[in-house]
């Protein structure tokens, strides 16, 4: 008998197997940043190291203790209420686990399951709600958990870019009197979180690795390309009373002395806010005067440092040694001089784009616009000019000619009485930044058909349909009907109690409309309300 000697693996089969290699390393989860650095009860932090274990850093002494039997982690919140919370991705795409980790005794003591590759994750301070932002091939979304809903379905919505980084926003104008802040090549979008939505946003052109909120009302600071970006609704520049639109909605930029990797508000919560930036590399730390708009000093660092803002003061941490000790080191702010300028509005123009960009909201009690007789000099220099118009207010009063005064003076005033009439009582509303002197949305009328009805004004590419949720509950959908051609819509009453009104997109569309939704009571007897109308303002 013929024996068949063994033979090696040709050339073939050995390429073959260092691709199938190749193939394989590549399905597991993405690396974790190893950047999440997050402050526990003043005595430690806790911080995801690059190798996705999660470890405890002692302040006193930088004793590291690190938890390896919890599961692969590629994202750290929290903590809240005695909890930290993560993110642990599984491989080849099959989802992404939300766990609750205790801070007592490090262990899963709950889970939540979120569909794709979760890379982003922030909590809100009461603990109630999650925001994950996660991927499946090249798609992104935002999904929203409720923490305090056990078994509840996450609500997700698709996002339409790639994001760069995330954080949390006070408004009490929102639901649950926050909104989430996405960056993403070009922009700073906003989404509310109930039900999620997409609202309004900034424009921001440029790359971006952080993003924070700043203690002024809607304010954000971003660190883009080589610089910090300053954006406040306040101090955007105006004409005739309206926000001028531009291609950069920053309201101050401070180039960097090379680029940066992250940025903390020290003073958050207080006022003046001061920024620190860590240089890529964690080598160099800079102090940057967000509200004078320069950099304060720049210092090197003794070794590769993370960072993070805790009670007034900077956390910088290092890498452990060989004894299992990091570095922790305590910086106060630098002292901020009383005498400060504003920062320099972006001043470039581009009113072409006026009807398809959404602005952001209105500070609540916003600068009143300059007279038009002033509107020249105002446009020159924006920032130097806002006591002038005060001026040449008084001597007309005593002037023998009483009526030439009366008559530049009704812009300004003209807003303080339409003022009260913007929210109206059966409707919840956001009015946008780009037209505080517009005249407010209309109340729904009553009417004896039992119908809704209403019109869709402005841009119409991309609505799709009117929907209504309710009655009394926010995530229950009652009823939806396509807009006609005109925008206008007119669907069957439903039965009495409160019912929330909004437009919806057209499939991968985000819309951005005046308001953002309506809330509206049927009264029991019968009849109907029209006048539901809705401005759309632009879209992605």
């Amino acid at each position: 008998m013929k024996r068949r000697s063994a033979r090696r693996p040709g050339p073939f089969f050995a390429v073959a197997a260092i691709l199938l290699g190749t193939l394989a390393a590549g399905v597991g989860p993405a690396a974790p940043r190893g950047g999440d650095l997050v402050p526990d009860d003043g005595r430690s932090l806790w911080r995801l190291d690059s190798d996705g274990v999660l470890a405890r850093v002692e302040l006193a002494d930088g004793r590291v203790e690190r938890f390896p039997s919890l599961p692969f982690l590629s994202a750290l919140a929290g903590p809240v209420e005695g909890r930290l919370y993560a993110l642990s991705a599984r491989p080849t795409d099959k989802g992404t686990s939300l766990l609750a980790i205790p801070t007592s005794s490090p262990e899963v003591e709950a889970r939540w399951e979120v569909r794709g590759e979760g890379r982003f994750l922030e909590i809100t301070p009461d603990g109630s709600t999650a925001c994950v932002l996660s991927v499946r091939g090249e798609a992104w979304s935002l999904s929203v958990v409720g923490l305090l809903q056990p078994g509840a379905a996450p609500l997700a919505v698709a996002l339409p870019f790639t994001p760069q980084a995330v954080t949390l926003m006070p408004d009490a104008e929102s639901p649950l009197g926050l909104r989430l802040v996405v960056a993403s090549t070009g922009r700073l979008a906003t989404f509310q979180l109930s039900p999620p939505a997409p609202s309004w946003f900034y424009k921001s052109p440029g790359e971006h690795r952080a993003v924070r909120p700043l203690p002024s009302d809607r304010a954000l600071v971003a660190l883009r390309d080589d610089a910090v970006a300053v954006f406040d609704p306040a101090l955007r520049p105006r004409e005739e009373g309206r926000v001028r639109l531009t291609d950069d909605d920053a309201t101050g930029v401070v180039p960097l002395p090379s680029a940066g990797e992250d940025l903390a508000v020290v003073s958050e919560g207080t006022s003046p806010a001061v920024v620190a930036v860590l240089h890529q590399g964690g080598t160099m730390l800079s102090w940057v005067d967000a509200a004078d708009g320069r950099v304060m000093e720049t210092h090197p660092l003794d070794r590769t440092r993370r960072m993070v803002a805790r009670q007034g003061s900077l956390l910088l941490v290092g890498e452990a040694d060989t004894a299992g000790r990091a570095p922790v080191e305590t910086l106060t702010v630098p002292a901020v001089p009383e005498s400060r300028k504003p920062p320099e509005p972006v001043q470039t123009v581009d009113a072409s784009k006026e009807a398809t960009v959404a602005s952001p909201p209105e500070p609540k009690n916003p600068p009143e616009p300059v007279k038009p007789s002033e509107e020249p000099k105002q446009a020159a220099a924006p920032p130097p000019e806002p006591r002038k118009p005060l001026e040449p207010v008084k001597p007309p009063e005593a002037s023998p000619e009483p009526r030439k005064p009366l008559e530049p003076a009704r812009p300004a005033d003209t807003p303080k009485q339409e003022e009260p009439v913007k929210p109206p009582v059966t409707q919840e509303t956001v009015p946008p930044s780009a037209a505080p002197a517009a005249p407010a949305v209309a109340e729904p009328r009553t009417t004896s058909l039992p119908f809704l009805s209403g019109r869709v004004s402005g841009h119409l590419q991309g609505a799709a349909e009117v929907r209504v949720y309710g009655p009394g509950n926010i995530l229950k959908l009652h009823a939806r009907m396509p807009l006609d051609r005109d925008g206008s819509f007119r669907l069957p009453a439903p039965p009495a109690g409160s019912y929330r009104i909004l437009i919806s997109p057209e499939s991968g569309v985000y819309l951005f409309t005046r308001p953002e939704y309506r809330t509206v009571v049927v009264a029991p007897g019968g009849g109907g309300l029209e006048g539901i109308d809705f401005e759309v303002r632009g879209a992605l």
